[in-house]
């Protein structure tokens, strides 16, 4: 199994642990794990598709280049249909946008998550988090082999760069 998904089952596993009333430390590991699931599995497919299997070792490497703040930026824009209006085909596909747009809530949720005590989660908003990354993962199929899936996915990594 890859990472991506342990780290999903381990996200449904903690939401559903405690049966009668989960605890916030519970729920919020869910969350986190939720969002880290779907950025691993997003890194997963651009370095397969940017970065060679050979040497070994390279596209780990290469996935550590990528930076949360730019890919929460870089699906601010997909998920609103802005993205590289230059060079992408618009209007931007529906699947992608709706997959950049969870990806950005998922990353909103996950800072909470994490350092937002004022915040409070309940299962039911939890479970649907997992299954809004869950159906991103699998929609994710549909489009993959899509120009702008490829410009998405590049996006990722370079976006912050392109207009230096």
């Amino acid at each position: 199994m890859t990472l991506h998904r342990d780290l999903l089952e381990q996200a449904r596993h903690l939401a559903k642990r405690e049966p009668k009333k989960p605890r916030q430390a519970s729920l919020r590991r869910a969350v986190s794990n939720a969002y880290y699931a779907l950025f691993h599995f997003m890194l997963y497919e651009a370095t397969l598709l940017l970065f060679p299997n050979k040497p070994v070792g390279l596209r780990e490497r290469a996935s550590r280049a990528f930076s949360h703040g730019d890919i929460r930026n870089v699906c601010e824009a997909w998920g609103k249909g802005n993205a590289l209006v230059d060079f992408a085909t618009i209007p931007v596909e529906p699947t992608l946008r709706d997959i950049a747009a969870t990806l950005r809530d998922l990353h909103e949720r996950r800072q909470w998550a994490d350092y937002d005590l004022t915040k409070t989660f309940d299962r039911v908003e939890v479970l649907r988090l997992i299954d809004k990354v869950e159906n991103a993962m699998v929609d994710w199929k549909t489009i993959k082999n899509t120009d702008n899936a490829k410009i998405f996915l590049s996006s990722l990594l370079l976006n912050s760069r392109w207009n230096k």
